[in-house]
């Protein structure tokens, strides 16, 4: 009976969408040894982007300042975070416990309506919001693991995306790995 139930609500949850991201929290320090691995594996280039976001966190207000380093490997979308200031988020709890391992995948919806009640049917706690002009971005806690970002991407990120796509495309893997700039959707 319980082999039913997961699969039940994995089957929930993958039926919002495809993985389109891995994300990782790091310490300022570990930023450029995490991008320099990632471009060994072939991902990049990445772009850096260091914003303030207002975000509810728990149900509270709270404006972590980040930075957020993105790029492709292949169609997946690898991002790099560090936080760098003690506004609650799940960033600061992540690096707050020692974590090292991936904070959190994304999956992008078109209805986050929807997303919100099939997160809600399965049990999943929404720890974390950003409303974005056009689009909203929750974090989702299934309990152990990683978060699930759960995203409806606005037009222009999904432009911005797009061309980091083709960038990584592009890219002979050794010119200008780290660049300026970028949308952080997150």
């Amino acid at each position: 009976m319980q082999a039913e139930a997961i699969k039940s609500v994995s089957s929930r949850l993958a039926e919002l969408g495809d993985i389109m991201q891995i994300a990782f929290v790091l310490k300022e320090e570990d930023l450029h040894p995490a991008i320099d691995f990632w471009v060994r594996m072939g991902a990049g280039p990445f772009f850096w982007n260091e914003r303030t976001a207002d975000i509810t966190y728990r149900g509270q207000p709270s404006r972590p300042h980040f930075t957020a380093v993105m790029g492709y490997w292949g169609k997946v979308q690898v991002e790099l975070i560090g936080q760098f200031n003690d506004a609650p988020s799940i960033y600061k709890d992540w690096l707050d416990a020692g974590r090292k391992d991936m904070n959190h995948i994304c999956i992008v919806v078109q209805d986050m309506a929807e997303a919100r009640r099939r997160i809600a049917a399965v049990g999943g706690e929404i720890v974390q919001e950003n409303v974005l002009p056009g689009g909203e971005v929750i974090y989702v806690s299934m309990g152990e693991g990683p978060y699930i970002e759960v995203a409806q991407v606005p037009d222009y990120a999904k432009s911005f995306s797009d061309m980091m796509e083709q960038a990584a495309r592009d890219w002979d893997g050794v010119t200008e790995p780290l660049r300026a700039g970028g949308i952080v959707t997150s």
